[in-house]
C-alpha cells in the first residue's frame, strides 16, 4: 500500500475518532450527528474517484464561520471556554479535511485534533471515553510516525521538481526502506508507546488527584455543569411536570452495618438532597426559607474520621466522630456514596445524618435546623463520602440539632447582619398555611380522615402523642383515595394545584402527595417540610450497591414528632417501587458488570488520590514480600490453578456457556426482525397503503403514525378496529355509540383523511391539534 495514501486515511481516521470523542465527552448527540456526516463526507469529496478539493475563497469562509461560531458560543450563548475551544478546532479540522493539504495544513490538523482529544479529557470521567481516549492514542502514535515519512518523500519530490525540465511532470518516488521495515515500523510505535504508558502510569501513581483543585472556580467551569438532573432544590406544582431525567447514573451507594453489607432488590433507601418549608400560594412553590442560610454551619477541613453533625453536651462544632466506633457500641448504619455526576453540589444522605467523612471530600455546609448537606465550594468531579445513620433515631440526635441551632443562632445575631434570625422565624418555621381559606379547607378533610381512624388533635398543641399515627393515617389516605400519575393534570376550577389534588383530580406525581400531606398536617398544626432527593431502589447484583439514576428523582414528608422530625412517603409505595426498580432482563448482568466496572474505573482512577496511592502502594510491597519470600509455593499454586482449570472441565464449562450465549443471541435477534417485519406489513395495512410504492409506504407510514397512536390506544381499552371496516366508518360507529369521549377519535381519522388521500402537510397547527386531540382521548378512555 502507498504509505502517503495510508497516512491520508489515519489522518482523516484520527480526525473522525477526535469527533466523535469530543461529541460523546459534552454529551451532545445533535453536534456528532452534524459534524460527524459533515466530516465523513469529507473523504469523499476530496479523497474520491472523481473527488477535488474546494476553492481556497470556500476554506477561507468555513475558517470565518467558525471564528463566527466560537464568538457565538462565548458571548451570546455564554458557554463554557473548552466545549467552545473544542467545537472551534472541530470545525476548522473540517475545513480543512476539504481543503487542499500541504504539510504544513496536515501538521495543523494533528495538532487541533490533539487540542480538541485534550478538552475533551477534561470535560469525561467515563470508561468509554477513557477506552476511546486510549485508540485515540494509539491512532495518532502512527499517524505521527508516517508523518516522518512523508515529509522525506515530500522533500525528494520537491528536489526531483526542481532538476525536472520545464513541463515535464514528476510522479512521487517510492520509499526506499531496508530489510524488515515493518518489523522495524512497528517495533518503534511499540517501543515509544510502552515509554509513554510507563511513564504516564508512574504520573499516575506519584501525583494523585485531591478535591482542593477546583477548576468550576475559573471560567474553565466543566461543561456538564449546566445539564439538569430529575433531582431539583425546589418544588414547583404548576406547570409542566416535573422532568424524570435520563438513565445515566448519578451516585452510587453501599449501606453495611459492622462490615455486612445491607443492599438487596427487595430494599430502597431514601437520600435527600433538599427540605423545603416554605410554600408560595400565588406561584405554587415550596421552596427553602432565605434565614436559614445564616445558620449554615461550615467544617472546613472534614475529619479523616468524619464530623460530627450532631452535638454533643459539651462538644464542639464538627468534632471528630472517632469516638463513634471507639466509645460503646452505637446502633447505626454506614452509607457509603459515590457521587459520579459533574459539580455535585447538594450531598445526598438518608436520614438524619449523624456524621460525614470521606478521604477526598472538600468542606462541607450543614444547617442543622432542615439538616441540608452541601459542598462548601464546587467540586472537581466525582467525589466519595461516608454517613453514619442512627438505626433508630431518638430525641439525643435531633437535641444535637437544637443545641446547633442555638449556637449558630447567636453567632449570627452577634453580626449586624440584617437578614439574621429571629424568634418569629423560628416559631414558624414549617408551620402553618398561607391562604386561611385553603387552611380551612384543608383542617376539615384531614380532621374527618383521623376521626375516622378514630383519632384527633388539638391544633395549638406543639406535640401530640399520637402524631405518628396521624400522619400515618393521612398518608394511607392519599395511597388509597388518589392515583399516582406522571402527567400534570390541568386544574379542573381549582387554583390551587393541591387543593385540586385533593378535591377534584385525585391524581398527580410524587410532588403532589407530598405536598399534599405537608398540607394536611399544617393544617393540624404540625411542622412539615416536603424532601427532594432520589430514591435508590436498584441494586447491582455484581457490585453490590444501590445504582442511582437521575430519572430516580422523588420527593416525600418530613414531619416534627416529639421525638424528632420523621419520614413519611404518601406516595402509593406499588407504583414507586415500579417507577424505580430496574427491571431483570436477559442482558440485566451485562449492563450490570459494565457500570459496576464504570464504577471502578471512576473509583479507582478517576477518583484516585493520596490514600488510593497508599493502598496501592502498599499491596505492590506485600504482594512483592510474598513473592520472593515463597517464590516456589506461589509457582506451585498459580501451576495448580491452571492444572485444575483444565481438568475440572471449567473451560470446557465456560466454552459451552459462551457458545449457548451466542446462539441465544442470534435466535432473539432473528426474531426481532421477523417480529419488526411483522409489525411493519400490520401498520401498513392498518394505514391502507398496501398499494403504493415503498418510497411513499415509508414517508406517509412517518407522517400517518398519530392515527396508529389512536389505534393503540383504541385496542388497550378494548375497541378494535375490524380489517374490513374502513377508518372513518370505525370512527362514526364509536362516536356515536358516546359522542362525548370518542369525538377525539373523528377528529383524528379526519386529518388522517387530509394527509393521506388529501396530500396535506403535517404543519405546526396540525400537529398542535393531533396532540391535543390525543391526550383528550388518553383522558377520556383513563376516566370510563
Amino acid at each position: 500500500m502507498n504509505l502517503v495514501f495510508l497516512f491520508r486515511r489515519l489522518v482523516f481516521a484520527q480526525v473522525l475518532l477526535g469527533i466523535v470523542s469530543f461529541c460523546m465527552a459534552e454529551r451532545n448527540p445533535a453536534m456528532l450527528l452534524v459534524a460527524g456526516a459533515v466530516g465523513a463526507l469529507a473523504w469523499y469529496v476530496v479523497e474520491g474517484p472523481t473527488g477535488q478539493p474546494l476553492p481556497r475563497w470556500v476554506i477561507n469562509l468555513g475558517s470565518v464561520t467558525a471564528v463566527g461560531w466560537l464568538l457565538f458560543d462565548l458571548y451570546w450563548q455564554r458557554g463554557d471556554v473548552i466545549v467552545a475551544m473544542g467545537h472551534f478546532t472541530m470545525w476548522l479540522q473540517i475545513v480543512l479535511l476539504y481543503a487542499h493539504k500541504s504539510s504544513r495544513d496536515y501538521a495543523q490538523i494533528l495538532v487541533l485534533s490533539m487540542l480538541q482529544m485534550t478538552g475533551a479529557s477534561v470535560l469525561s470521567v467515563s470508561m468509554l471515553f477513557g477506552l476511546m481516549l486510549a485508540a485515540y492514542c494509539v491512532v495518532s502514535l502512527f499517524t505521527v510516525l508516517l508523518f516522518q515519512i512523508k515529509l522525506t518523500s515530500d522533500v525528494v519530490l520537491d528536489a526531483n521538481r526542481a532538476s525536472a525540465p520545464i513541463g515535464v511532470e514528476v510522479d512521487r518516488p517510492s520509499p526506499v526502506f531496508g530489510r524488515r521495515w515493518r518489523w522495524h515500523f512497528r517495533a518503534t510505535a511499540l517501543a515509544i508507546g510502552a515509554a509513554c504508558a510507563f511513564i504516564g502510569a508512574i504520573v499516575f501513581v506519584a501525583l494523585p488527584r485531591t478535591s482542593r483543585f477546583q477548576p468550576n472556580t475559573t471560567p474553565l467551569a466543566p461543561a456538564m455543569a449546566h445539564k439538569q438532573t430529575g433531582f431539583s432544590p425546589m418544588v414547583q406544582l404548576s406547570g409542566v411536570p416535573p422532568a424524570p431525567g435520563s438513565r445515566e447514573p448519578i451516585l452510587n451507594l453501599t449501606i453495611r452495618q459492622n462490615g455486612k453489607n445491607l443492599g438487596d432488590e427487595t430494599r430502597s433507601v431514601r437520600l435527600r438532597g433538599a427540605a423545603c418549608d416554605t410554600y408560595d400560594h400565588i406561584s405554587h412553590q415550596w421552596t427553602r426559607s432565605k434565614w436559614l442560610t445564616t445558620i449554615d454551619m461550615t467544617i472546613d477541613p472534614v475529619p479523616k474520621s468524619g464530623a460530627r453533625l450532631s452535638i454533643k453536651p459539651g462538644g464542639n462544632w464538627g468534632d471528630s466522630a472517632a469516638d463513634l466506633t471507639t466509645g460503646p457500641k452505637q446502633e447505626f448504619f454506614e452509607a457509603q456514596v459515590m457521587v459520579t455526576s459533574a459539580d455535585p453540589r447538594a450531598l445526598f444522605a438518608p436520614f438524619p445524618p449523624l456524621s460525614i467523612g470521606g478521604v477526598n471530600l472538600s468542606g462541607i455546609v450543614f444547617n442543622p435546623l432542615d439538616q441540608q448537606l452541601s459542598l462548601a465550594g464546587a467540586s472537581s468531579g466525582p467525589i466519595a463520602y461516608v454517613l453514619r445513620i442512627p438505626i433508630h433515631p431518638g430525641e439525643e440526635i435531633f437535641s444535637g440539632y437544637d443545641t446547633a441551632v442555638k449556637r449558630a443562632r447567636d453567632l449570627s445575631n452577634s453580626w449586624s447582619d440584617p437578614n439574621r434570625i429571629s424568634d418569629s422565624d423560628l416559631k414558624h418555621y414549617a408551620r402553618g398555611w398561607p391562604a386561611r381559606d385553603q387552611e380551612e379547607k384543608l383542617r376539615r378533610l384531614a380532621t374527618e380522615v383521623i376521626e375516622k381512624a378514630g383519632l384527633s388533635r388539638n391544633i395549638a398543641a406543639e406535640h401530640d402523642p399520637n402524631d405518628a399515627a396521624i400522619v400515618e393515617a393521612l398518608a394511607q389516605y392519599l395511597r388509597t383515595n388518589c392515583r399516582y400519575s406522571l402527567a400534570n393534570p390541568a386544574p379542573k376550577g381549582l387554583d390551587e394545584p393541591i387543593l385540586d389534588f385533593l378535591f377534584v383530580n385525585r391524581k398527580g406525581h410524587c410532588e403532589l402527595f407530598a405536598s399534599a400531606l405537608a398540607a394536611l398536617t399544617r393544617s393540624l398544626g404540625m411542622r412539615s417540610r416536603v424532601v427532594t432527593g432520589f430514591l435508590a431502589a436498584e441494586f447491582n447484583r455484581v457490585g453490590g450497591y444501590y445504582v442511582v439514576r437521575q430519572e430516580d428523582a422523588h420527593a416525600w414528608t418530613e414531619v416534627q414528632l416529639a421525638t424528632g422530625w420523621a419520614e413519611f412517603d404518601s406516595t402509593p409505595s406499588a407504583d414507586v417501587q415500579t417507577e424505580h426498580r430496574a427491571e431483570r432482563g436477559l442482558l440485566s448482568f451485562v449492563r450490570e458488570t459494565y457500570e459496576h466496572v464504570e464504577f471502578m474505573w471512576i473509583a479507582s482512577i478517576v477518583a484516585y488520590d493520596k490514600e488510593s496511592r497508599q493502598r496501592f502502594l502498599l499491596t505492590l510491597q506485600q504482594t512483592w514480600n510474598d513473592l520472593t519470600a515463597t517464590p516456589s509455593a506461589w509457582v506451585n499454586d498459580t501451576l495448580e490453578s491452571i492444572k485444575n482449570a483444565l481438568t475440572g472441565g471449567s473451560i470446557e464449562s465456560f466454552a459451552y456457556t459462551f457458545s449457548a450465549f451466542i446462539v441465544v443471541t442470534i435466535l432473539i435477534a432473528i426474531a426481532s426482525l421477523i417480529r419488526m417485519a411483522i409489525v411493519r406489513r400490520r401498520r401498513i395495512i392498518a394505514l391502507q397503503l398496501t398499494r403504493l410504492t415503498p418510497a411513499q409506504r415509508k414517508a406517509l407510514s412517518r407522517r400517518l403514525k398519530f392515527y396508529l397512536t389512536m389505534l393503540d390506544l383504541l385496542e388497550r381499552h378494548g375497541y378494535v378496529r375490524p380489517t374490513w371496516q374502513s377508518p372513518y366508518s370505525f370512527a362514526q360507529e364509536l362516536a356515536e355509540a358516546n359522542p362525548m369521549r370518542f369525538d377525539p377519535v373523528v377528529a383524528l381519522t379526519e386529518m388522517f383523511y387530509e394527509v393521506r388521500f388529501g396530500h396535506r402537510d403535517l404543519d405546526n397547527d396540525r400537529r398542535t391539534r393531533i396532540r391535543a386531540h390525543l391526550r383528550q382521548l388518553e383522558e377520556n378512555l383513563a376516566e370510563a
